[in-house]
Order: C-alpha cells, then sequence, then structure tokens
C-alpha cells in the first residue's frame, strides 16, 4: 500500500492527523490537522489542508481480483472509520458498506523529509477484520480497544479487542437488532465510551429515537434489569446521520444543516450549529475540538467541544479540503482523528526521519 505525502508546515512539530473516507470515491484520505493555535486564530500562517489519498480503494481493487481470502480487495463503499492508539500498533478500520466487511491497515508510521515542508503518513496492507455484516456503515472503539459497529440493515455488534491485534480470525458479536429492538431502526453511525455505545438512526427517529444508548456488552444478560435499555436520548428529527462523543456530551449531525448535542445522560436538546450542507460523520480529536465532514461542501470543519455546557457556537471553521483535481467535492462521509500526543513518543532517527515510536 502506497504512502502518499502532504505539506506539514506549522504542524510538523506535533503532528496530528485526520482520516476521511469517501463512498462515492472509494478512497480513504488524511490530512494534517492544525494545531490549537491555529484552530484558535493565533497563528498568523493558517492554512486549510487538501486532503490527500492514502487508500486508493479503486487501483486496490486490482490486486484482489484472485480472491485469496487476506487478498487486498480494495474498497467498494468505505464509509465509517476509527482509529485505535495501541501501546506498540496502531490501527485504522474502515466499515465498507458495499462489502458487507470491515477491514484493519496497520499505521506504520510517520515520515518527515529533511530540509523541506513535504511530510506524511503510512498505513500497511489491507487485512480482513470480519465479512458477512450486511451494509456495515459505522465503527467505533472504546478504551479497551474493542470494536462496534453499525449496519444500516439493522444490527449493532462488536468485535473484541483481543481478536484484534493482532487478528485472529475474529467473529462479530450482535448486541442488538431491529428484530430485538425498535429503538435500532436502520442505523447509520455509532459511538462507544466504556460503558455504552450511541448510535443514530436513519428511520423512524421521532417515534422510536434519532440518537440511542445501550449497553457496550453483555445486552441480553442486562435486558431484564434494565427493560428501558436501549433507550432513545434524542427524538428531535426524523433521522440523523453521525455521532460522537465528548467528554459528557454527545454529538450528532441531522441529514441537512444541523448539528446536535445532547448529554450522555439525556436532557434537552441543543441545536450547536446550522452551518453545513449536508453534514455526515464527527470526530472528537480528544482535547477542545470536533470535527465534521461536509459531503456537499467538499470539506471537514472544526468546532470547539470542550464546553462542559452545551451551547449554540457562532461559527466553524473549515481546516480541510476534500476536493477532486476541478474542485468539485469528493464527497467526504467519515472522520477519525488521529494524534500521537494520545500514545506514542516520535523519535528522531539518525537518517533524518521521523518515525512512530513502536
Amino acid at each position: 500500500m502506497a504512502a502518499f505525502i502532504a505539506p506539514v508546515s506549522a504542524y510538523e512539530a506535533d503532528p496530528r492527523f485526520i482520516f476521511i473516507s469517501s463512498p462515492t470515491k472509494k478512497n480513504v484520505y488524511y490530512a494534517h490537522l492544525p494545531s490549537l493555535a491555529d484552530l484558535s486564530g493565533f497563528s498568523e500562517d493558517r492554512v486549510v489542508q487538501k486532503a490527500q489519498v492514502i487508500i486508493d480503494g479503486t487501483i486496490s481493487n486490482e490486486s484482489g481480483l484472485l480472491g485469496a481470502e487476506n487478498a487486498d480487495k480494495g474498497l467498494t463503499q468505505p464509509e465509517g472509520l476509527a482509529v485505535w492508539h495501541g501501546k506498540k500498533n496502531a490501527w485504522l478500520y474502515v466499515a465498507d458498506a458495499g462489502a458487507f466487511s470491515i477491514y484493519a491497515y496497520q499505521i506504520t508510521g510517520t515520515v518527515s523529509v529533511p530540509g523541506s515542508t513535504m511530510g506524511g503518513i503510512q498505513v500497511g496492507p489491507q487485512q480482513l477484520v470480519v465479512k458477512d455484516i450486511n451494509s456495515v456503515s459505522g465503527l467505533a472503539l472504546d478504551g479497551y480497544g474493542n470494536l462496534y459497529f453499525s449496519a444500516i440493515d439493522g444490527t449493532v455488534g462488536m468485535v473484541k479487542a483481543d481478536m484484534l491485534d493482532p487478528i485472529v480470525s475474529p467473529a462479530a458479536t450482535i448486541l442488538y437488532t431491529s428484530d430485538s429492538a425498535k429503538t435500532v431502526s436502520s442505523p447509520w453511525s455509532i459511538a462507544a465510551d466504556n460503558f455504552n455505545v450511541y448510535w443514530t438512526n436513519t428511520a423512524n427517529g421521532q417515534a422510536e429515537g434519532v440518537v440511542i444508548k445501550g449497553f457496550e456488552r453483555d445486552a441480553k444478560a442486562l435486558a431484564e434489569k434494565y427493560p428501558d435499555f436501549p433507550k432513545p436520548l434524542a427524538k428531535n428529527a426524523a433521522k440523523a446521520v453521525g455521532v460522537c462523543i465528548a467528554k459528557n456530551n454527545v454529538f450528532f449531525t441531522g441529514d441537512a444543516q444541523y448539528l446536535y448535542g445532547v448529554k450522555t445522560s439525556g436532557g434537552g436538546i441543543t441545536e450547536v450549529s446550522r452551518a453545513f450542507q449536508t453534514p455526515r460523520a464527527c470526530a472528537y480529536d480528544g482535547e477542545n475540538t470536533l470535527y465534521v465532514a461536509d459531503l456537499k461542501a467538499g470539506a471537514v470543519f472544526s468546532l470547539p467541544a470542550n464546553f462542559p455546557t452545551l451551547r449554540p457556537v457562532q461559527s466553524v471553521q473549515k481546516v480541510v479540503d476534500v476536493l477532486d483535481i476541478n474542485g468539485a467535492s469528493d464527497e467526504p462521509s467519515g472522520v477519525a482523528v488521529f494524534s500521537r500526543a494520545e500514545a506514542y513518543v516520535m523519535q528522531q532517527a539518525d537518517n533524518g526521519f521521523l518515525g512512530l515510536g513502536f
């Protein structure tokens, strides 16, 4: 799998990246994220980054024609993304709704070129995590490395962490289905903390809920004790798309224009922003910032996420363009943040290149 190179400039001292999926272009992109100073407007050289292809799903597809289980099948409709920051390894997970599969790509390191402003990130070859999950679209990880998924056909499930690093023919555990719970209604996106999962429904939102809270594990065993689970946290729209957690807040995007927020414990719904055209997935960087992909705008936008009380924000800031060579949108959908600050120490190698200190 080839690595692609993107400008670094002010971000090189503490590189943070965002991965972006495009189901229509069949690609996964990446871009450098701005520093906190850039986001706060303190930097004079703030620039909007241009997303670079890191996984070309169409080209990769050529190597999967032999049909071997571990051959690179390319990507058919990449939707949800998730990143795991382990002590020794880092992984990018991709939900391919068209292939009914979840794939993993090991993040093998970052590189910088001495004397230039060029740098980039590398991923290894495609590895199959689990297959035969119809229309799988959402992915999320908890703090233990368990991988959760949602599928539009009406399934919420997980793959246990001990099956993922290394990948050992994992099997999916189904937590909820539309047959067992009315609150599973064409779920598109999913988020997880270390206690619960949260998903968005793209159907029957005002009746069954557009954001649902359920148990991460032992869903069947806990059903009798907690008969109200999985339970709706919001019923303010017919459908919702992206969802992400920032501390005690759950953020979710409407089908058009809106970003909303609600507490993980429930309560009133806050209209955080209506500045988007077609918002899709959102991601929290673990520090101060939320990122939202806007499919029609062909961009990723940022806004503050560290407020304890949910409130509207005055404006959002474009941080990444996801455009083709003609300036048209490449239709970004899924997003996931990768930050070395969370789990890695960058080491300066003797040859002048930076690498992840595995």
